[in-house]
């Protein structure tokens, strides 16, 4: 983002820190609620736990002001459509889902960003490897859409990439927002468990 002076920086940087603060305590929040200590006791399938996570996320982005309301939304509007027995997108994710399993294991997508992270240990190396991955969420996109393509038909492919480019919207905004504004200030790594949730695997 481009500013005319130095001084509006340093407030602006200021601002966006102080409500990436206020998400990244509200997102971890949201996430504490849902996984309790005794992981197995949830049902973390796809429907049932962005079901929950995703209108507290949205709670968390009006409190905090965040930009990114409205593509949490839609993303919100799609889940529930999807998750809804008997409605059109309904059929067209079970469909999917099967497939969806197999591209899962195809791991050469995953560790694009597990390479990322593997051997960061201190916060300042997560906080740099946060900020790379940030920039790679496109390319593992890609790297599914295409595993997608090779392992379904041509109508699952197309639902799969209609649906994950919503959810990486929303991804794109909470690296642009919250994740590289807290690791530029040297503050913990955000939730990665938020970003996992979102994720459409």
């Amino acid at each position: 983002m481009q500013f005319l002076l130095l001084l509006s920086i340093g407030v602006l940087f200021g601002y966006v820190a102080c409500d990436a603060e206020c998400y990244q305590k509200e997102a971890k929040e949201c996430s504490r609620k849902l996984i309790p200590e005794r992981f197995n006791d949830i049902d973390l399938s796809f429907c049932n736990y962005r079901r929950k996570l995703i209108p507290c996320l949205m709670d968390a982005v009006k409190k905090c002001e965040m930009s990114f309301l409205p593509e949490l939304q839609k993303v919100h509007s799609i889940v529930e459509e999807m998750c809804a027995t008997g409605t059109v997108m309904n059929k067209d994710y079970l469909r999917l889902k099967e497939c969806l399993k197999n591209v899962d294991k195809d791991s050469k997508c995953s560790d694009i960003l597990s390479n990322i992270f593997e051997g960061k240990n201190t916060e300042r190396e997560m906080n740099i490897a946060q900020r790379e991955a940030c920039k790679q969420y496109n390319k593992v996109f890609d790297c599914f859409a295409e595993s997608v393509k090779n392992s379904c038909n041509e109508k699952n492919a197309a639902f799969y990439r209609w649906v994950a480019e919503k959810f990486n919207k929303v991804l794109e905004k909470i690296c642009d927002e919250v994740s590289i504004p807290l690791s530029k200030k040297g503050e913990r790594p955000v939730n990665m468990d938020v970003f996992r949730s979102l994720g459409l695997f």
